[in-house]
C-alpha cells in the first residue's frame, strides 16, 4: 500500500484527529509531570546532605530535555557546595548531574530505528507509521 493512500485512508477513518489531540494532551501532561519531578529533585538537593544547611544559589540556566513528544525546558539552578565537606568543585547543578544525557532513551531508540530504515526508502513507511501512531499491531 502506498504511503499517500494509507494517509488518505487514515484521515477518512478518523484516525488522525484523535491521535493529534492525544499527542497534544500527552505533551502537555509530560511537560507538567517532568517539570514537577525536576522541581522535587532540586528541592531534595537544596540542603547539604552532611550538615543540613541550605545551600546558597549561584543562579540558574535552562536545560532542554528532548523527548518523543517534544522538548521540555527545565530551569536548572546552580548551588555553592557546603564548606563542611571537601569537594572537587565549589559549584554544582543537581539537575545537570541527574540528566547527563539531554535526550530521552525512547527518542534515541526511534531515531536510531528510523535512521536504519531510511535506506529502504518508502517501503519502510508503514513501519515508521506503526512506530509513531498508537494502535493495535
Amino acid at each position: 500500500m502506498e504511503a499517500d493512500s494509507f494517509a488518505h485512508m487514515a484521515v477518512h477513518a478518523g484516525w488522525v484527529a484523535p491521535s493529534l489531540e492525544s499527542k497534544t494532551l500527552q505533551e502537555h501532561l509530560q511537560q507538567q509531570v517532568v517539570t514537577a519531578q525536576a522541581a522535587a529533585f532540586i528541592d531534595r538537593h537544596r540542603c547539604c546532605p552532611a550538615c543540613g544547611r541550605r545551600l546558597s544559589s549561584k543562579g540558574k540556566y535552562p536545560i532542554i530535555f528532548c523527548t518523543v513528544l517534544g522538548n521540555i525546558a527545565l530551569s536548572s539552578p546552580r548551588f555553592h557546595r557546603c564548606g563542611c565537606r571537601p569537594a572537587d568543585t565549589g559549584i554544582f547543578s543537581p539537575l545537570a548531574e541527574l540528566l547527563t544525557e539531554h535526550t530521552a532513551p525512547e527518542l534515541l531508540y526511534l531515531e536510531t530505528r528510523w535512521a536504519s530504515l531510511i535506506s529502504f526508502g518508502m517501503t519502510a513507511a508503514p513501519m515508521l507509521l506503526r512506530d509513531a501512531v498508537p494502535g493495535k499491531r
